[in-house]
C-alpha cells in the first residue's frame, strides 16, 4: 500500500496491526506461552514499555480472527 498522509481506521488496521510481532528473544518466549493451547493462564511481568500488553491484545485479536475466543478481557491491578 502507497503511504499516505491521512489513512482511514481500516486502512490502519489491515496495513500495522499484523506487523505486531515480538522482536526480542523474551518476546518470542512469552509469544511463545500466549500461543500454547495447553496453558489456560500466562501471567507477565516487566517494566513498563517492553510489550507486555501489546503482545498480548495482538494475540487475542488472532485468537478471535480465528474464531478460538469470542471476548478479551484486560485486567489492570492500580
Amino acid at each position: 500500500m502507497k503511504h499516505k498522509t491521512v489513512l482511514s481506521f481500516n486502512e490502519l488496521r489491515d496495513e500495522y496491526i499484523n506487523e505486531i510481532r515480538p522482536r526480542t528473544a523474551n518476546q518470542k518466549k512469552y509469544w511463545n506461552m500466549l500461543a500454547d493451547d495447553s496453558k489456560s493462564i500466562v501471567i507477565a511481568h516487566g517494566p513498563a514499555g517492553c510489550g507486555k500488553t501489546l503482545l498480548a491484545t495482538q494475540n487475542g485479536i488472532d485468537l478471535m480472527k480465528l474464531q478460538k475466543i469470542e471476548k478479551i478481557v484486560l485486567l489492570v491491578r492500580w
